[in-house]
């Protein structure tokens, strides 16, 4: 049987080198962890009255972002992007139609944004104006570029000229 100093010196080399591993692992993990939500056909009421003697609501068709830092150190978010691949394959090889574009959104708080742990951030882009610049084919991806990434991050968003600004016409 081993005797017991040659059994603490085995459980001082496991214990250590398991805190050391956990170490490397909450230092890989550590910082902003962003988490984005994208939604197309995002209604927005623009405007509200009556014309020639009916009531009409002007609704606006956006795309919704949603970004949420869900890590434990703050980031800024620099722009609002869009990047457009003509199919899966150009996507694959990563040979956008276009290269990447910033684009002008609508939210409460603007741009650069500081957004710490824990704490979200919401913008939309009009559906309009995508639909112009890129069409209904192929992968349209929407994002954010921020402070501690050098690339963006992007989350696919499918867009459609069937409700892209309507007036709905009627009581309100």
């Amino acid at each position: 049987m081993a005797n017991w100093s040659t059994l603490a010196a085995w459980w001082g080399a496991g214990t250590g080198t398991a805190a050391l591993l956990f170490e490397v692992y909450k230092y890989a993990k550590s910082g902003p962890q962003l988490h984005l939500r994208v939604a197309a056909d995002f209604e927005t009421t623009v405007a509200s009255g009556t014309r020639a003697g009916k009531s009409f609501v002007h609704v606006s068709t956006d795309v919704g972002l949603r970004v949420v830092n869900r890590g434990n150190e703050p980031t800024t978010v620099r722009e609002v992007a869009v990047v457009h691949y003509r199919s899966a394959w150009h996507r694959l090889l990563k040979r956008p139609s276009s290269p990447l574009k910033s684009y002008s959104y609508s939210s409460e708080e603007g741009l650069p944004k500081v957004l710490d742990a824990g704490h979200e951030w919401l913008a939309s882009i009009p559906q309009r104006r995508l639909l112009d610049d890129y069409g209904e084919q192929g992968h349209l991806l929407v994002g954010v570029l921020c402070s501690h990434a050098e690339q963006p991050t992007l989350m696919r968003v499918r867009v459609s000229a069937a409700s892209a600004g309507t007036i709905k016409r009627g009581p309100h």
